[in-house]
């Protein structure tokens, strides 16, 4: 999910390399693996590139880029069909905003509706 206004991004949540997140920001998954049966816990990690400040992050990290708070609850897996990224991105200087952000962002990676893992191996309730 993403909330743009005037084409600058308010709020994204989920993967967000699957929406639009305005015209100044970009977020680019990698490295991929160019194996014909990919490792799926090889290191993968998000590039996140705010105005023209960048920064690579992995999984649980909260920090600031630009006039962006960011958290990554889980980066992505290769694979077939693979698991999406988690991740929260909003702009404003609301701490409840902020917070709430984090929040849903942890609350929708740990919960029963993500991607399967090809295995089947994921518990629904």
């Amino acid at each position: 999910m993403s909330l743009l206004r005037e084409d600058r991004l308010v709020l994204a949540i989920g993967c967000v390399t699957a929406v639009p997140l305005g015209l100044n920001i970009n977020v680019i998954k990698g490295p991929r693996s160019h194996k014909p049966f990919p490792d799926p816990l090889c290191d993968t990690r998000l590039a996140f590139q705010v105005e023209s400040e960048s920064l690579i992050l992995k999984n649980r990290v909260l920090t600031q880029l630009g006039d962006c708070e960011i958290y990554v609850e889980r980066s992505w897996q290769d694979g077939i069909p693979g698991v999406d990224e988690c991740v929260s991105i909003c702009r404003g200087d609301d701490p409840a905003v902020k917070i709430a952000s984090v929040r849903s962002a942890i609350l929708l990676g740990n919960s029963p509706l993500k991607m399967t893992r090809w295995d089947g191996s994921e518990k629904f309730i």
